[in-house]
């Protein structure tokens, strides 16, 4: 759930828009090497049995907790404070540094196989009422379809969970960006859809989407800004893949405006983002639009984007100006982006980055559990 550039990478890259970019979310969250699926491209979907009444009036996923709190692994701590913070679901994800080279945790590895009903992580769980979210590009690794034998890993998994504690399955994170440059194709998208679907129609496939860049140039880096043409063929994929999902829309990071240029919103043509509410009613707006029949989530900047890079990267790769602008969100503009968002037709809040945050920056975390608390109390 992260741009497919992300913006501060743009500060430090001077290659052709998305095709000679390193697409570091292939590492992180998109594309594992000896990803195995049983293709269903010849053959027609599974029938689509997902109801959205199945989900609570607003669904808060957790995309992983803070770092001094994930690495811990006391489950009845981590569930507690979940349960206590308003949250509903928990999608596992550790990643602590994004450059200059990915690192996380290694607790992630409880929420797949092998899979023990009664261990701890499942049973704080079970104990504290948080619900599943599966990321469906992982569990699909050949790892664990080697552990899984002569069963389906998801439906292991399933199994020994139970579907009631699973709220849904993630297709590709952010998959119009990697379309793009051909490390993914629009057949992997449909292929993971059948899939989940063929273990239990009913599971909510999850997708979310990057948002686009603004065509505002930066000194050396004028090329990697996006053109009318591009911005529509972009959105194009964005329609296209979506169909391969039930619950669709975008991850925006908007705090601090304007970093590396800023992002665009569909209804700006390009140009940056002005504030950090509009553009969320307008990737909401549009989707609902153009993607409908659908149910909507947005996921929510829960990070400070210096927490993302090892502090010498930083240095070497930003001016000391722009660094000093950078910022986490503070609790209102968290509790803005929030509201905006489930007025415009969101049903589902996805917090991510949070695992970024050290035990110095606690506040954060804290601040983003009062607001998930009272939209989830309304």
């Amino acid at each position: 759930m992260r741009y497919f550039m992300t913006l501060m990478e743009r500060l430090a890259i001077s290659a052709t828009l998305f095709g000679r970019v390193k697409t570091l979310l292939i590492v992180g969250m998109i594309t594992f090497i000896g990803l195995l699926l049983w293709s269903v491209r010849d053959e027609p979907l599974p029938e689509n049995q997902y109801d959205p009444t199945s989900l609570k009036s607003v669904e808060v996923v957790a995309a992983g907790v803070p770092k001094y709190l994930g690495e811990t692994r006391n489950y009845p701590r981590i569930f507690r404070e979940l349960r206590d913070g308003g949250f509903t679901a928990y999608m596992p994800f550790s990643q602590f540094q994004e450059l200059p080279e990915v690192k996380s945790l290694s607790s992630d590895i409880d929420f797949f196989l092998p899979c023990d009903g009664d261990a701890p992580q499942w049973q704080a769980m079970r104990q504290y009422g948080i619900r599943l979210v599966v990321p469906g590009h992982l569990i699909y690794h050949e790892y664990f379809v080697d552990l899984a034998g002569d069963r389906d890993p998801l439906a292991e998994l399933v199994s020994c969970v139970g579907r009631e504690n699973i709220l849904g399955v993630t297709n590709y994170d952010e998959p119009s960006g990697p379309i793009w440059d051909g490390s993914l194709t629009l057949d992997d998208v449909r292929s993971l859809y059948g899939k989940i679907k063929s273990v239990d129609p009913t599971l909510p496939v999850l997708m979310v989407h990057a948002p686009f860049f603004a065509s505002v140039p930066v000194e050396g880096l004028a090329e990697l800004y996006p053109t009318e043409k591009e911005r529509s063929k972009y959105f194009g994929l964005v329609e296209q893949t979506s169909t391969f999902a039930d619950i669709v829309g975008f991850d925006v990071y908007p705090i601090p405006l304007g970093i590396g240029g800023g992002i665009t919103s569909p209804s700006l043509q390009g140009e940056s983002i002005k504030n950090h509410t509009d553009v969320f009613r307008d990737y909401l707006e549009w989707i609902r639009r153009e993607v409908p029949n659908k149910t909507y989530l947005v996921t929510l900047q829960g990070f400070d984007f210096r927490m993302q890079y090892e502090p010498a990267h930083l240095v070497s790769t930003m001016k000391a100006e722009d660094i000093r602008d950078l910022r986490a969100p503070t609790r209102e503009e968290l509790q803005d982006m929030a509201d905006v968002s489930l007025q415009s037709g969101a049903r589902v809040i996805v917090w991510w980055g949070q695992t970024h945050i050290t035990a110095k920056d606690a506040w954060l975390w804290e601040n983003i559990r009062a607001v998930t608390a009272a939209i989830t109390a309304r």
